[in-house]
């Protein structure tokens, strides 16, 4: 849970604060995934939900 939490915070900035969304799209995915597969789907929800924030930018 830390971890994706951590993913979720560089991504915020990757994508908020520098503008690379499609870094951070490509970073939530894989993040998201492997929440799925360690069980955390709430993590795995907030990831996914981030990243389909970006896609629509």
């Amino acid at each position: 849970m830390p971890r994706a939490e951590a993913v979720r915070i560089a991504a915020l900035i990757e994508g908020k604060g520098l503008g690379r969304f499609k870094e951070a799209i490509a970073r939530l995915t894989i993040a998201a995934a492997r929440c799925r597969k360690a069980d955390l789907p709430e993590a795995a929800q907030i990831l996914d939900a981030m990243r389909q924030d970006y896609l629509t930018r």
